[in-house]
């Protein structure tokens, strides 16, 4: 956090985004907000992966901690249709000053079509979080956290264990001693994906980790997605 916070003094970005499509836990927003809002530097933060367990409080609260926009996916753990959102909580005179920007940029900005035949699915999504979305936000935490106790158990190093593997839906698998060494996808790899995908939604389990194979550089590393179906079988139930 201080090389973070040294480095934002010396360049004084025009934007400071935080986001990563890996997120097990927290980002220190609020320990960057307050140097950020002396300088003026918004930050836009994203919830893509985890908007469903910040609708349920499973997560951070971005915009509590500081973060001028949020964007987020309506399709991960916000269980809807495939659309985008940008969400604020801006009083009156950082409205005027940042909105308008992220609204250009929608429109005509990146988008000249709003999709509206999604708009149903997505007020039932929209409902049903209204009323399950605290149990359901919860639930999902401690699948992945039972995964992750169940694949250490089966002697699969998972990342984090010393702090819970997660805080969100995801888990990080290495994958070191089944063959994974680069981005080369294993031969059969997308086989036994296919596989493992309808047996973790039939079970409830999170979401599967891509990288257990997708990083695997040998047929060794099959062996460790078949271990991770099974793994995610019996922690789900």
């Amino acid at each position: 956090m201080p090389k973070s916070l040294d480095l934002i003094d010396q360049v004084t970005p025009r934007l400071l985004v935080l986001g990563k499509s890996l997120i097990l836990f927290p980002e220190p927003v609020r320990e960057l907000a307050a140097m950020c809002r002396e300088r003026g530097i918004p930050i836009l933060y994203d919830a893509a992966h985890v908007f469903g367990l910040i609708v349920g409080g499973q997560f951070q609260d971005p915009w509590r901690d500081g973060a001028t926009w949020v964007t987020a996916s309506t399709h991960k753990t916000f269980p809807g249709p495939q659309r985008g959102v940008i969400v604020a909580d801006l009083d009156e005179e950082n409205e005027r000053k940042y909105w308008p920007s992220a609204d250009r940029g929608v429109f005509p900005g990146s988008s000249s079509n709003h999709h509206l035949h999604t708009l149903p699915a997505l007020l039932v999504a929209i409902r049903e979080m209204r009323q399950h979305a605290i149990a359901y936000a919860a639930q999902v935490v401690r699948n992945a956290q039972a995964l992750g106790r169940a694949l250490d158990d089966e002697g699969i190093r998972v990342e984090a264990r010393d702090f819970g593997y997660t805080a969100s839906h995801q888990i990080a698998v290495n994958v070191a001693a089944y063959g994974g060494r680069g981005s080369g996808a294993a031969p059969g790899g997308e086989r036994y994906y296919r596989q493992l995908q309808p047996a973790a939604r039939r079970y409830g389990a999170p979401q599967p980790v891509w990288a257990a194979y997708r990083r695997a550089g040998n047929d060794a590393a099959m062996a460790c997605v078949r271990t991770l179906c099974a793994a995610s079988c019996r922690a789900a139930g």
